[in-house]
């Protein structure tokens, strides 16, 4: 049985995200970076940091897509495909350029750093 992590949505998980297991996607080792730290930052972080495979021992999977897979915690029934569509480049306070998906389903807006 495979597990979701519940910060970047990768559904690959041997073991449940929990007791010190470590996301090789978002790199976030349950049980210590979520003691203090809400998965919602613990996904902006991520975000923030380029959403990188993070694990130098699991091997990345083929045609991995870390925007794809956000979509798994952000609105679990449906796909990015049905769900997101991309909005527009959007200027943060700090003049950041980032690509904006939009959930019509939820009303739910990932930013994805450019």
């Amino acid at each position: 049985m495979n597990y979701t992590c519940p910060v970047c949505g990768y559904n690959e998980l041997d073991l449940p995200p929990a007791d010190f297991t470590i996301c090789p996607s978002c790199g976030t080792e349950f049980g210590y970076h979520d003691a203090t730290t809400s998965m919602e930052e613990l996904r902006q972080r991520w975000i923030r940091r380029g959403a990188l495979w993070t694990s130098q021992v699991t091997p990345r999977p083929l045609n991995w897509n870390p925007w794809e897979q956000l979509w798994r915690v952000m609105d679990p029934e449906r796909t990015m495909d049905a769900q997101a569509s991309e909005v527009k480049v959007v200027l943060t306070p700090r003049n950041q350029p980032v690509t904006a998906f939009f959930s019509t389903a939820t009303s739910n807006q990932v930013f994805v750093a450019a």
